[in-house]
C-alpha cells in the first residue's frame, strides 16, 4: 500500500521552476495575487487536486499504515483480513482517541512483560515479545493438536507450574514476520512531518489553510502518539509460534470435520434446488431478493449501529470483553490488551482525554476560517466545541478518581464517586454519540468547503516544491 502511494506520487509530481520570492502575504490575500482558477498550473500555486491528494495520502498514512492490528484467526481469507483493517481505519477516522487508548494499554502491557521476564533465566525478552503475545502470537499445542492462543496470564501460570518451556524466539525472528520495516516507518513519519511543517509554514507566512488541511493536521498530530506507542509492535503478522504443553490431557475439542460437513451441505442444497419445479425456483429467488432488500435497509444498518457501540465498549474497556481470552480461543479480540490496574486505567484515560482535547483544539483553530456561508461556519464552530468538550468530562472523572484514591474522608469519597459516575455517564451515553456525529460533520464540511475556497488558499509555500514529499 505504502509503495503504491509513493509510486503514484512520483508519477504525479511535476517539475516547477524556482518560485519567486514572496516576502509577506496577508491572510485575506487580494485577488491580484491569486491564480486564475483552482486548476491553474501557474508557478508557486496549487490546485484543489493537489490539496485533496496530499490530505488523502496523509490520512491513509495515519489511519491505515500506522495502525498495527492483532493477528487474525487461522484460515482467514485475505478479503476478511482486509475488511478488518478497513474497520480499524474507519475507527481511526471516527474515534482516533480510542485507538490511542488501545495502543497505550498494549504499550503498558509490553513494558510489564519485558520487565517481568527480562532476567538471567529468560534472556532477551523485549517489548516486542510483549506486543507479540498480546497480538495472539503464541498458540498452545497439546501434543499434536492445537489449542487456543496463549494469554500473558496463562503463560505466567503455566511457567509457574512448569508445564511449558519458555518461548525461545528472538526479537529478530519476530520482526522478520512483520510486514513493516524501518523504511516504511520513515516514509510514514516523513509524510506526516512534512505535512505538519507545511501547515505551520503556511500559518507563519499568512497563507490561507483549508478546512480539509486542518482536519488532516489533527490526524497527523495524533499519528505521532500512535506511532510512538506502537513503534516496537510487529505489523500485519499472520503466523504464530507454537508452545507445547506437557503432562496435560488433551481436552475434548469439536471435530473440525463438523465445519466441513456443514459447508459441504451447501452444494447439495443447490443441486436439489436445481431439480425443483420452476415455480418453486422462482419463489426461492424472490425470497432471496426480498430478504436482501430487507437486510440492506433495515437489518444490516441496525446491526451496524449495535456493533459500533459494542466496539466502542471493547476499545474503552467498559464492556471488559477485550481483556478475556477463553480456553481454546483461536485468536485474541481485535482490541485486546493486557489487563491494567484501576490506577493505570485511570492514568490512561487521563492521557487520552488530554490528547483528545488537543485533537479538538486543532479543529477549533478553524473558528475564524473563511467558509462559503455563515451557516457552515457556525456548524464548524459548534461541532469543534463538541469534539473538544466531550474529553473534558473524562478529565473530570479522572481528577475525581485520582483524589478518591488519596482521600480518607467518607463524605468526600461519596461525592467524588458520584462525580465520577455522572461525568462518565455524560461522556459515554450522551457525549459519545454526539462526538461521532460531530466528527462525521467536520469531515463532511471539510470536503464540502472545497467547492468555494478563498483565493489565497491556492498559493504555495515558498520551499514546498524543493522538499521531497508525497
Amino acid at each position: 500500500m505504502l509503495f503504491l502511494l509513493a509510486l503514484i506520487s512520483a508519477l504525479h509530481q511535476n517539475i516547477h521552476a524556482a518560485p519567486t520570492l514572496i516576502t509577506e502575504v496577508p491572510r485575506r490575500v487580494s485577488t491580484q495575487l491569486a491564480p486564475s482558477g483552482p486548476n491553474c498550473a501557474c508557478p508557486n500555486t496549487r490546485s484543489v487536486w493537489n490539496i485533496v491528494w496530499t490530505c488523502v495520502v496523509t490520512i491513509i498514512a495515519c489511519s491505515w499504515v500506522s495502525v498495527h492490528p492483532n493477528i487474525p484467526a487461522p484460515g482467514r481469507k485475505e478479503w476478511q483480513v482486509a475488511l478488518m483493517r478497513l474497520e480499524l481505519m474507519v475507527w481511526t477516522i471516527i474515534a482516533p482517541e480510542m485507538m490511542i487508548f488501545w495502543a497505550i494499554r498494549q504499550w503498558i502491557g509490553a513494558r510489564k512483560l519485558a520487565s517481568l521476564y527480562n532476567d538471567k533465566e529468560h534472556e532477551n525478552w523485549t517489548k516486542t515479545h510483549g506486543y507479540f503475545i498480546q497480538m495472539g502470537g503464541f498458540v498452545l499445542y497439546h501434543g499434536s493438536r492445537r489449542g487456543g492462543v496463549l494469554s500473558p496470564e496463562r503463560m505466567e501460570a503455566l511457567l509457574r507450574d512448569r508445564l511449558i518451556e519458555f518461548p525461545t524466539i528472538t526479537e529478530e525472528e519476530i520482526q522478520d514476520r512483520s510486514k513493516g520495516d524501518a523504511l516504511s516507518k520513515m516514509l510514514v513519519i516523513g509524510q506526516t512531518s512534512w505535512f505538519i511543517a507545511q501547515c505551520i509554514t503556511r500559518r507563519a507566512q499568512g497563507l490561507i489553510m483549508t478546512e480539509l488541511e486542518l482536519v488532516t493536521l489533527a490526524f497527523a498530530a495524533l499519528n505521532s502518539f500512535m506511532y510512538f506507542f506502537w513503534w516496537n509492535k510487529p505489523l500485519d503478522v499472520r503466523t504464530r509460534v507454537p508452545v507445547y504443553v506437557y503432562d496435560k490431557p488433551i481436552p475434548e475439542k469439536e471435530s473440525p470435520n463438523d465445519e466441513l460437513s456443514s459447508q459441504s451441505n451447501s452444494p447439495l442444497r443447490i443441486t436439489a434446488a436445481q431439480h425443483e419445479p420452476q415455480a418453486k425456483a422462482v419463489r426461492h429467488y424472490w425470497n432471496r431478493v426480498t430478504g436482501f432488500i430487507l437486510n440492506l435497509f433495515f437489518r444490516w444498518p441496525w446491526q451496524g449501529v449495535v456493533r459500533m457501540f459494542a466496539r466502542l465498549g471493547d476499545m474503552a474497556e467498559f464492556a471488559g470483553r477485550s481483556n478475556v481470552i477463553e480456553d481454546n480461543q483461536e485468536k485474541v479480540h481485535p482490541f485486546y490488551a493486557m489487563n491494567t490496574s484501576d490506577k493505570e486505567s485511570n492514568r490512561i484515560v487521563g492521557i487520552v482525554s488530554i490528547i483528545g482535547i488537543i485533537f479538538g483544539g486543532i479543529h477549533c483553530a478553524g473558528w475564524g476560517f473563511l467558509f462559503p456561508t455563515h451557516a457552515e461556519q457556525v456548524i464548524w464552530q459548534v461541532t469543534s466545541v463538541i469534539v473538544t468538550g466531550v474529553p473534558v468530562f473524562m478529565v473530570i472523572s479522572v481528577i475525581s478518581q485520582t483524589i478518591y484514591f488519596q482521600t480518607e474522608t467518607f463524605c468526600l469519597e461519596r461525592f467524588l464517586e458520584d462525580l465520577k459516575d455522572v461525568s462518565i455517564t455524560i461522556a459515554i451515553y450522551f457525549g459519545l454519540p454526539l462526538y461521532i456525529i460531530a466528527r462525521l460533520v467536520l469531515l463532511g464540511e471539510a470536503l464540502v468547503a472545497l467547492r468555494s475556497l478563498p483565493a489565497g488558499a491556492f498559493l504555495e509555500v515558498q520551499w514546498t516544491s524543493f522538499l521531497p514529499h508525497v
